[in-house]
Parts: structure tokens; C-alpha cells; sequence
């Protein structure tokens, strides 16, 4: 049975995908010695998900160095909610392939780098690249 903090959290959730969020799909990946390819086993899917990115610059991290160049990155994270996630009917895997449908054809993607799963189910998965 769920609590009435559950069922109101999942209806901000539902109201954050449908204002912020975007159409993605997800590209299931096997990944080997040698390379991967796409897994047999998991078949793509569409999803829907909110999409994080903030260009930033890094520090240098050498204090003692005369000059410091900062490195210029993109990280990028999406957030799933958990009936999203539930309806892909499978987890998502690092080095999976996250495709952005919305932006553009061909989409562009990302390549999964690490999978959280929150306290209540929703899903942030970093990307990288």
C-alpha cells in the first residue's frame, strides 16, 4: 500500500516529465573484449526523460604548476521517473546508448557512464559524452 507522500511524489514526477521532460531511446548494448554492438537480448525502446546539461569548466587540479589550462567538459545526466523506467521492462546497463529524439535526426547520443536509483524509484543515469 502505498503512503500519501508515494502518491504525491509520483504526481510531481509526472508533472516535471510532461513540462521539462524530452523523447529519448534507449539502445541496449553488448559490449566485448573487442567492441560492442547492440544486445540481442534488450530491444531499443522509447522513453521519456528530463535532460541535464550544463557546460562548465574544470579546475586545474595541479596548484603548484606556473600555468593551468581548465578543461572545458559537458556533462550531461537524464532522470527517468520510475513508471518510465518500469515500462522499459528492463534495467539499463553502463555503456548503453542514450539517443535524444528530440534533438534532431539523426540523434544525437550518449553513451551511459553510471546508473543511481533513487530512494523512490526515479532513475538518474550519467552520460558520457
Amino acid at each position: 500500500m502505498s503512503s500519501p507522500f508515494d502518491d504525491l511524489d509520483e504526481g510531481l514526477q509526472e508533472v516535471i516529465d510532461e513540462t521539462m521532460g524530452e523523447d529519448i531511446h534507449v539502445l541496449p548494448m553488448a559490449t566485448g573484449q573487442y567492441g560492442a554492438a547492440a544486445d540481442p537480448t534488450r530491444v531499443p525502446k522509447p522513453c521519456r526523460a528530463v535532460i541535464s546539461s550544463a557546460p562548465h569548466m574544470a579546475r586545474n587540479d595541479f596548484p603548484n604548476a606556473r600555468q593551468a589550462t581548465p578543461l572545458a567538459t559537458s556533462p550531461r545526466e537524464i532522470w527517468i521517473t520510475r513508471s518510465n523506467y518500469a515500462a522499459l521492462g528492463y534495467d539499463v546497463g553502463r555503456d548503453d546508448e542514450i539517443a535524444f529524439s528530440d534533438r534532431g535526426d539523426p540523434a544525437p547520443k550518449s553513451k551511459v557512464a553510471a546508473i543511481h536509483v533513487g530512494d523512490h524509484g526515479d532513475v538518474q543515469i550519467i552520460l558520457a559524452g
